[in-house]
C-alpha cells in the first residue's frame, strides 16, 4: 500500500516513543501546540487533520499501526490530553469514533 503521507518516516522507532511516558509527553505537547516539534513529529503533526477527516485512509499499514497505538496510549496515560485532542484536529466532533474504529485492527 502507498501512503500520501510519504513524508511520514515508517522506519522510526514509534514503539519505543510510544512506551516512554517522557517522550509520549513531548509528542502529546507537540500536537496540542504547547511544546516543541521534532522534524519527525512535525511531518505527522502536517498531516493530523487530514487523518481524521479521512479515517486515514491514505496512511499505509504503518501509520494505521502507530495512529492505533498512538491513541490508546493517549487515553490510557493523558486522558484530559486526549480530550484536548479530539476538541482540536476532530473540528465538528463527528470523525474520531469512525477514525479509531477504521484503525482498531492494526
Amino acid at each position: 500500500m502507498t501512503s500520501a503521507y510519504e513524508d511520514i518516516d515508517d522506519t522510526y522507532d514509534y514503539d519505543s516513543l510510544l512506551k516512554d511516558l517522557k517522550q509520549l509527553r513531548q509528542l502529546v505537547d507537540c500536537f496540542l501546540d504547547k511544546g516543541y516539534c521534532t522534524d519527525v513529529e512535525s511531518h505527522i503533526k502536517d498531516h493530523l487533520l487530514d487523518q481524521i477527516i479521512t479515517n486515514c485512509q491514505n496512511c499505509d499499514l504503518v501509520q494505521k499501526h502507530y495512529a492505533h497505538a498512538f491513541f490508546d496510549a493517549l487515553k490510557k496515560n493523558y486522558p484530559a490530553d486526549y480530550a484536548e485532542y479530539k476538541k482540536k484536529y476532530d473540528l465538528d466532533g463527528k470523525h474520531m469514533e469512525s477514525l479509531e474504529k477504521e484503525i482498531s485492527t492494526f
